[in-house]
């Protein structure tokens, strides 16, 4: 295996980084000094980030931190981000959640409030932002991403 970015042969550590291949694979592998200079590599969790369909990055740590800091505010993020969808949007929406928590069962609020968080963790806003930008789009594309769109 060989460093991505600067080619080295056989990295150690080897990190998986989320970075898309001129060939469009997503199989892309770093040393560390080069994770650390392309800003996928969280020193704080000594972890590689994870990738997101906007091309971009965190750690999945430090985003967890962020959910569980802000998670006393996510009854009424839920319910704005819900009555602000158009109800196609938010029954798609709610089917993502049900999808994303690999359960009929599970949690599907805490799942849309956990995309928002993600959304505002990755654009260093506030969820309130993000929420403000659902409601004026009127679409949860910006939460879910293109992905996942049908």
């Amino acid at each position: 295996m060989r460093c991505t970015f600067c080619r080295v042969e056989n990295p150690s550590p080897l990190i998986p980084v989320p970075v898309r291949l001129p060939d469009g694979s997503y199989e892309a592998f770093s040393c560390l000094a080069c994770a650390r200079k392309e800003g996928v590599y969280c020193d704080k969790h000594q972890s590689h980030h994870i990738g997101f369909d906007d091309c971009r990055s965190a750690c999945p740590f430090c985003i967890e931190e962020f959910i569980a800091k802000e998670r006393y505010r996510a009854d009424r993020v839920i319910q704005q981000v819900l009555a602000a969808l158009k109800p196609e949007e938010a029954q798609y929406l709610c089917r993502i959640a049900m999808v994303a928590t690999g359960s009929m069962n599970g949690d599907r609020g805490i799942e849309i409030f956990a995309l928002v968080a993600k959304k505002a963790w990755r654009d260093k806003i506030s969820i309130d932002d993000v929420v403000r930008q659902v409601s004026g789009d009127r679409s949860c594309r910006s939460i879910v991403g293109w992905c996942f769109r049908p």
